[in-house]
């Protein structure tokens, strides 16, 4: 797929999903590792057209869950090893910024690798933000991930960045600073949590 033919079907595609009036919100997740090999998304902001950027270190399935009347307007998967991303409405466009092939039928292959579980958290936010030209509304990760939610009222992450949780990288020896999200304790089995975000803020349940 040419750059310009791609770049028509965002436009294309963006102008059906948000009607050319809303500014999309750029939300990232970045982690090293899935806990099982994948890694669930559960978009319930549907205030907003949705440009979601998913990133790993190693190879991650992503399985995204959108709420009606989300819109998907655009996909970024980065990383170092291959990416793959399922629950896509049909058409959205993907942009693929990893060094293994991580091929599928409507992918971009960008020109760099983007890694977001670095020494820093903030250096491939601005480099989404490069490619995007958007600001990062949300900011979410850690070494390990097995489900994250976006849903409305997230903190802005400009907001989030005197507000961060430290996580230690053993496969690095460095310290990555972790912005505050709703999701599951660190550890948890995979699928033995679920999280909600009410008036009263982030609660967890986790299952015995």
């Amino acid at each position: 797929m040419t750059r310009l033919f791609y770049l028509i079907s965002i436009l294309a595609y963006g102008l059906v999903a948000s009607g050319c009036t809303t500014t999309p919100a750029l939300h990232v997740i970045g982690i090293y590792e899935a806990r099982s090999k994948e890694v669930i998304v559960n978009i319930t902001d549907n205030t907003r057209p949705v440009v979601l950027a998913l990133t790993a270190y190693d190879k991650t399935l992503w399985k995204v869950n959108l709420k009606d009347g989300v819109k998907l307007k655009r996909i970024i998967l980065a990383g170092y090893h291959s990416q793959h991303v399922i629950g896509l409405p049909p058409n959205t466009p993907i942009e693929v910024y990893t060094y293994d092939p991580s091929p599928c039928e409507l992918c971009w292959q960008g020109p760099s690798i983007i890694h977001s579980y670095e020494n820093s958290y903030q250096e491939p936010a601005v480099e989404l933000e490069k490619i995007t030209g958007l600001e990062v509304t949300s900011y979410q990760g850690g070494y390990q991930g097995a489900e994250f939610s976006i849903f409305p009222g997230m903190k802005k992450w400009s907001a989030q960045k005197d507000k961060v949780l430290t996580q230690h990288n053993s496969l690095r020896g460095s310290v990555a600073p972790i912005p505050m999200a709703c999701g599951c304790p660190e550890g948890t089995p995979f699928g033995k949590c679920k999280c909600s975000v009410s008036s009263q803020g982030c609660s967890c349940v986790i299952e015995q």
